[in-house]
């Protein structure tokens, strides 16, 4: 989900020798170390949304496929081979991980999610929506990360203040992709998340409460 350590991870996957290719790295104010993600995918992705009457804030119910938005997946599939262990994020794909994972012989999924009250402040401060449809977007992501976990076993943590837990957690979801952490990472700042800690100022609501209570239970099935 936008908003939750998403960029904070990957980067970290990166360092470890993760091959993400080109990326939006450069830094700007909500996010100094840059998105970590290749822009053509979020072009992609974004367009697929729009072609499916929605957008990464208006999630479409369904969500079909065109022939363009199926070339542009195989093509960054292809430009990857024999780079090693290659990989990207991208916070859209959630939304469509089942048509990246049908033509995928192997692949390897992480997940990362964050306090919805912390999120639905931050997206409210970034785009102006009300919380109420904060929470709904998160509630949407993150539920289709649950849907990972469930049904593919694919390892999650959480987004918090502790910079000690972020470390070990970061480590662990590294060396479940194959990958050996950095003996002194670098990439991960704790100084760079903001609205951490105003959640007792807001109620989540009830269903989005229940989404983050099973998110928080897998997370400690290490």
């Amino acid at each position: 989900m936008h908003r939750s350590g998403t960029s904070a991870l990957s980067g970290s996957f990166r360092e470890a020798g993760l091959y993400m290719g080109a990326v939006l790295d450069q830094g700007f104010d909500l996010n100094p170390k840059g998105l970590q993600e290749p822009s053509v995918l979020v072009y992609m992705h974004e367009n697929l949304l729009e072609a499916n009457g929605g957008a990464w804030h208006e999630p479409p119910a369904t969500i079909t496929w065109k022939p363009l938005h199926k070339s542009v997946r195989d093509l960054f599939i292809e430009s990857r081979q024999n780079k090693g262990i290659w990989g990207f994020k991208e916070p859209r794909s959630l939304l469509v991980a089942k048509d990246w994972i049908e033509v995928l012989p192997s692949w390897t999924a992480v997940g990362i999610f964050r306090n919805p009250c912390e999120v639905a402040l931050s997206i409210q401060g970034r785009n102006g929506f009300d919380l109420e449809k904060g929470f709904r977007i998160w509630n949407t992501y993150n539920n289709h990360l649950l849907e990972l976990h469930q049904h593919h076993g694919v390892p999650i943590m959480e987004f918090v203040a502790d910079p000690e837990q972020m470390q070990r957690d970061i480590a662990r979801l590294i060396r479940y992709a194959g990958l050996t952490p950095p003996e002194t990472p670098a990439f991960f700042d704790a100084a760079i998340p903001r609205n951490i800690g105003k959640e007792p100022e807001l109620t989540m609501p009830a269903d989005v409460a229940h989404t983050f209570a099973a998110l928080r239970e897998a997370a400690q099935a290490k």
